[in-house]
């Protein structure tokens, strides 16, 4: 059974962040929206958008080829998955030559990182909200001037 657990991470993670993701898409969007729908020219990732869906946290996909296009990572995901399976398969009673071909945890968590790479992608195209993604631009205080510096605290000398 050991050596099938990549392909139950892989389909856990596929049933958990795409089932999440569908319901979503059915039932609408909740939260405020990006902060790139204000910008001009618009900066939202190259596809166009309709701002007045995308305000009321509608239901549906907001940049349906940004988003779609990010199942590649079901496939890239399970290729891994197939090479973790041999691995595991021909190292079952011998010491692999390194953690990525190992019966630990981390070839698990490699699996999922790469199948949440495209799959979390989906959330920012598919919803355009703050919480599905944000711009490493953004900060929490966009007024301030990033060059400033923090005010000093404590003794001065």
């Amino acid at each position: 059974m050991n050596i099938y657990r990549g392909f139950i991470v892989w389909a856990s993670g596929i049933v958990i962040i795409l089932g999440l993701f569908l319901i979503f898409v059915a039932a609408g969007w909740p939260g405020k929206s990006n902060n790139c729908i204000n910008d001009t020219p618009d900066s939202c990732f190259c596809e166009a958008f309709d701002r007045a869906k995308v305000i009321a946290g509608a239901p549906g996909v907001r940049q349906p080829v940004n988003t779609w296009f990010n199942l590649y990572a079901i496939l890239s995901s399970f290729m891994v998955a197939l090479l973790v399976y041999f691995d595991r398969k021909v190292f079952r009673t011998a010491i692999a030559p390194n953690l990525m071909r190992s019966n630990t945890v981390v070839p698990d968590l490699y699996i999922f990182a790469v199948l949440f790479l495209g799959l979390g992608s989906m959330w920012f195209h598919g919803s355009l909200t703050e919480w599905g993604g944000r711009r490493p631009s953004e900060r929490d205080e966009p007024d301030r001037d990033p060059r400033a510096l923090p005010p000093r605290r404590g003794r001065v000398g």
